[in-house]
């Protein structure tokens, strides 16, 4: 196995490693935002039909968070 293959499972099998994480990668890097309560109702009703078509044309219509400007 390569040594930085072996390095990286390694530091991942320690305590500190999701900490460590979240202070590169927060999980919630401006706050919780909120989802348009019509659009999510869409979402779902998609999902519970299992009519993926609907689905992922409503997932789309989400308003994405920007991480970069």
């Amino acid at each position: 196995m390569n040594k930085w293959i072996q390095y990286s499972i390694d530091y991942a099998n320690q305590r500190s490693y999701l900490d460590d994480l979240f202070q590169v990668y927060p999980t919630i890097p401006e706050g919780i935002r909120d989802i348009d309560a019509a659009k999510w109702k869409q979402v779902e009703k998609a999902f519970k039909s299992k009519n993926n078509k609907a689905l992922i044309t409503s997932l789309l219509q989400l308003v994405l968070l920007k991480l970069h400007e």
